[in-house]
């Protein structure tokens, strides 16, 4: 079975400076509640390292193992997620392909700070140009 979701994903990812060699990007699949399940529920998820040997965010075409289930939080190690499906194939749900590209901290000549605000702001229908009377 495919399942492509061809969706462009946005994150800030921290500058070089703070990057930590704990980060990594954490992708989870629901099932939506429906008349087969009363409530959502979390059927798979990966996580795949965000930060490079070299200390710098990783970039390019990537594959992650997706398990079977909710996140497990004991799981610290990238290589401890590849021994479980490895060990046990019924705990693979599959994998999934993706492509990590780095972005411009600049937008029409803004910072960053500034485009997220305008983000936030058109999410939340508040038009940040108009004073409070």
């Amino acid at each position: 079975l495919d399942l492509i979701a061809n969706e462009p994903l946005f994150l800030l990812a921290p500058p070089d400076a703070h990057l930590k060699a704990s980060m990594c990007i954490l992708l989870e699949v629901y099932q939506c509640k429906g008349r087969l399940c009363p409530y959502d529920k979390c059927v798979g998820w990966t996580a795949f390292p965000l930060v490079t040997a070299a200390f710098s965010v990783a970039a390019g075409k990537m594959k992650a193992p997706m398990l079977r289930g909710q996140v497990d939080s004991s799981v610290k190690l990238y290589r401890t997620l590849e021994k479980r499906y490895k060990l046990d194939l019924d705990n693979w749900l599959g994998n999934v392909y993706f492509k990590v590209s780095k972005m411009s901290r600049w937008l029409n000549h803004d910072k960053e700070y500034a485009v997220r605000m305008q983000y936030t702001s058109d999410l939340l229908g508040f038009d940040p140009t108009k004073e409070e009377q």
